[in-house]
């Protein structure tokens, strides 16, 4: 199943991501919150956990989007002649 982008037509697990990328991001604000409101430094809330809420997506985006542009792979732009 695809899903279509401006570009075109995207493999499934790159339209994932960002929706990942969504939720992961949306619960680090929630850790950040609970960090400076509560003072909530437990080990499940900041440290590791936070910087995988963060570095994880991003890495995925980026990956995604070197892959999508990567030549050859049929998903990028494709340099057609004018008509």
């Amino acid at each position: 199943m695809t899903t279509r982008g401006r570009r075109g037509p995207l493999p499934r697990g790159h339209a994932d991501g960002p929706a990942a990328a969504a939720f992961l991001w949306g619960a680090a604000i929630g850790h950040v919150y609970q960090w400076f409101a509560h003072g909530d430094h437990a080990a499940g809330n900041t440290g590791g956990i936070l910087a995988n809420a963060v570095l994880i997506p991003a890495a995925m985006i980026a990956l995604a989007a070197l892959d999508v542009r990567r030549p050859g792979s049929g998903r990028g732009h494709i340099a057609r002649p004018a008509a």
